[in-house]
């Protein structure tokens, strides 16, 4: 079973990460033994289970403060402004046109 289920994941391309957390569940029953292995496994998943929607909540806030958010809503800006003289280019030589025909 486990073999078919590695041969899944290798062809997902998933197989190292998730063939490091099924030796690392191992090591932890051989461990502390597969009570306290449970224990432990399903306490970090109830922690981590928080973090979707502590992101959703504090998601605007979390971007706002990176420094990579803001150089990209710079260069949104400054692509919008170049994007509306090109439009205003446009018209002035589209009106011109339109002057020069009549």
């Amino acid at each position: 079973m486990l073999c078919l289920v590695a041969v899944q994941f290798y062809e997902n391309g998933q197989f190292i990460p998730r063939l490091s957390l099924v030796h690392a569940a191992e090591t932890l029953d051989v461990l502390v033994g597969y009570k306290w292995a449970s224990t432990v496994i399903a306490i970090l998943a109830t922690v981590m289970g928080v973090f979707p929607f502590l992101f959703y909540k504090f998601g605007p806030q979390i971007r706002a403060n990176s420094r990579y958010s803001q150089e990209l809503a710079r260069l949104e800006e400054q692509e919008e402004r170049i994007s509306k003289s090109i439009a205003l280019q446009v018209y002035v030589k589209q009106k011109h046109s339109a002057d020069e025909v009549s």
